[in-house]
């Protein structure tokens, strides 16, 4: 009776998406991301700064990796059943001259949709806003991006088996050098 209780939570586990809330926040030349309330960026440059003391340098792989990197784009492109995103930007920008601030608020909210065109090649958009907040006769680049991910298991499952065989197919990936 356990075993069947057990079995049908994991089975609802696996098609009920799970929220992952993101925010990248960049402030005077700094930039912070965080996955629920935690500072990711201070940990990854613990951790770098750990590596760099433990570990010798290694040959370069970026070529391989961006061979494959691209092929698996072309593939998740293609996939019916991506990942949610709800994302909600917001800019606070301004230069000297409020000529040259509107401008660039201009420039800022027509090449927006192009961004999320990018976007939405990796994720299904469900909903998607800019504001942008021009502050004249002051230098200032504010830049807060709130996204939430909703993912379920199976996606990822359904996604990992496609990217895989088609990768396989293409002879991209050896499994044999990994």
């Amino acid at each position: 009776m356990i075993f069947i209780l057990v079995l049908c939570f994991f089975i609802i586990m696996l098609f009920i998406p799970i929220p992952i809330k993101t925010t990248i926040n960049y402030t005077d030349n700094h930039i912070r991301f965080y996955l629920y309330k935690i500072n990711v960026t201070d940990k990854m440059n613990f951790i770098k700064r750990k590596a760099e003391k433990d570990i010798e340098k290694k040959p370069d792989r970026i070529p391989r990796f961006k061979s494959i990197f691209k092929t698996t784009l072309r593939i998740i492109k293609d996939i019916k059943y991506k990942p949610s995103l709800k994302i909600k930007t917001a800019i606070i920008l301004g230069l000297d001259d409020a000529a040259y601030t509107a401008l660039l608020c201009g420039l800022v909210k027509s090449f927006y949709p192009i961004i999320t065109q990018y976007i939405s090649l990796l994720f299904n958009v469900k909903k998607n806003t800019l504001k942008t907040i021009p502050e004249f006769n002051k230098t200032i680049l504010t830049l807060q991006i709130n996204s939430i991910i909703f993912i379920s298991l199976a996606k990822v499952i359904y996604i990992t088996f496609i990217v895989l065989k088609n990768l396989r197919k293409n002879k991209k990936l050896n499994f044999c050098n990994i």
